[in-house]
């Protein structure tokens, strides 16, 4: 969970400073449920998901791989 509530984060300054920036965001979301238009936290299952075969990815090179 500690990696997708970073990933929401980031999404969501990322989204936030190129509005202020540029004047607009260019995943500015209008459906669903979501957060100031930033972050859409329907999406949780698949970051979720994403997230922990990355993770497991991430094992398995530290473990085969790097020796």
């Amino acid at each position: 969970m500690t990696y997708v509530i970073l990933l929401y984060m980031v999404e969501f300054v990322s989204g936030f400073l190129l509005e202020i920036i540029t004047g607009s965001c260019p995943w500015k979301y209008t459906s669903g449920l979501h957060v100031m238009g930033y972050i859409r936290l329907d999406y949780l299952p698949p970051w979720t998901l994403f997230v922990w075969m990355v993770e497991r990815l991430y094992i398995y090179v530290n473990r085969n791989v790097i020796q």
